[in-house]
């Protein structure tokens, strides 16, 4: 097992499918979740998760599979997440604004105005570090092509 996680899906009959997570084990039990769902009828089935942080994880039904109740959608739509997101980009811009330094990116430098947008970005990738979503220490100013590009695969602080 080269990742820290590995899924492997059989089917009766059938050379086995193994599909290999770095992140974590969630995105791995949703795909088990779907893939069981699709196959429900056949005889056989089964997702089974490895990891070399927990126990072997064997799923024949996709209702047995522990599914996280709130998605990214819900977090970012939060009324904690907006506050963090509204306060350290306005933090940011007064902090431009009084040593006279030009609102940015942080990463590309591009000023922020029409056709460049301000996100709050996570340094550290919520999907890795749950624990520091709202913290504000853990929170840089990125245009939105930087933010979206560099997904959870960079723990850069470009401050």
């Amino acid at each position: 097992m080269n990742s820290p996680y590995e899924l492997v899906l059989r089917l009766a009959g059938q050379k086995p499918v193994r599909k290999q997570y770095k992140t974590g084990p969630a995105a791995a039990l949703k795909y088990a979740h779907g893939w069981l769902t699709k196959h429900q009828t056949k005889p056989g089935k089964s997702a089974t998760l490895y990891s070399i942080h927990s126990a072997t994880q064997r799923f024949e039904h996709a209702e047995e599979i522990p599914l996280p109740e709130k998605s990214s959608v819900d977090f970012y739509a939060s009324q904690p997440w907006k506050k963090l997101a509204h306060d350290a980009i306005a933090n940011r811009r007064k902090q431009c604004l009084q040593d006279g330094s030009v609102f940015s990116c942080a990463l590309c430098f591009k000023a922020f105005g029409p056709g460049v947008q301000a996100h709050a970005d996570h340094i550290k990738p919520r999907s890795l570090y749950p624990d520091l979503a709202l913290d504000m220490s853990n929170i840089q100013i990125l245009c939105s092509d930087c933010n979206l590009g560099k997904s959870n695969r960079d723990a850069t602080d470009w401050r």
